[in-house]
């Protein structure tokens, strides 16, 4: 399935999905943990196998593909795209910006050193931001997706999604489900969308701006908060 990501930061366009049972990929509950496909210092497109694999990006921009195991998808210095196959797979970030993108499985995505987009597909998803402003966006299903320590962009789908924040200026919208939106330990943007969302900024530091929108949305806030759309 192909779809396009516009968070109002550049462009991705790609396919989709994410992660293991109670949260936990199959991908890190057993098997090979050591890279059993590698690139090399040039770019490379790594395609993995009908078995468990380890792929690991080195030098270049590489292009790193699973297939239909349970896989660990690692990007590499370069900017690289990083892409789910049928598998539960877990999908790493490296040190360039990378794109990485589910697909049929419940994945699991964490942001590397630099600027990260990350987009879920099927299957219920499990993203983290990296040390960078990452881009998350939320799959098909019902999907946690959770900023790093720098101001992320991070929205949810047409799930029932859990989205939190972290440190920084991070912007958070609801997707299409009924949502939970929780802020972090700054002065972020807080917003619902389609479903019946709850919406919580009391973290007693920064001034959020807090907006329901669509449906029915309870909103918990801290005295400096701006607030508008939510139900009293």
């Amino acid at each position: 399935m192909h779809r396009a990501l516009r968070l109002g930061v550049g462009f991705v366009a790609g396919v989709a999905t994410l992660v293991g049972p109670v949260g936990v990929p199959a991908a890190l509950a057993g098997g090979p943990t050591r890279c059993t496909i590698v690139g090399t210092s040039g770019p490379d497109v790594l395609n993995g196998t009908a078995a468990r694999d380890v792929i690991c990006g080195r030098g270049g921009d590489d292009v790193i593909r699973g297939l239909d195991g349970d896989d660990i998808l690692k990007g590499g210095v370069g900017n690289d795209r990083v892409e789910g196959g049928n598998g539960d797979d877990l999908l790493k970030g490296g040190g360039g910006r990378d794109d990485m993108f589910g697909n049929d499985g419940r994945d699991r995505f964490k942001g590397g050193a630099r600027r990260d987009s990350m987009l879920g597909g099927h299957g219920d998803d499990i993203m983290r931001g990296g040390t960078h402003k990452d881009i998350m966006a939320g799959g098909l299903d019902n999907d946690i997706l959770r900023g790093g320590p720098q101001g992320d962009t991070i929205r949810g789908s047409k799930g029932d999604d859990s989205i939190f924040g972290d440190d920084g200026k991070d912007r958070v919208s609801a997707g299409q489900g009924n949502d939970l939106v929780v802020g972090g330990r700054d002065a972020d943007q807080l917003r619902g969308r389609v479903g019946d969302d709850t919406i919580n900024s009391v973290d007693g530091l920064g001034n959020d701006l807090v907006r329901g929108q669509g449906g029915t949305d309870t909103c918990t806030t801290d005295p400096g908060d701006t607030v508008d759309g939510c139900e009293p």
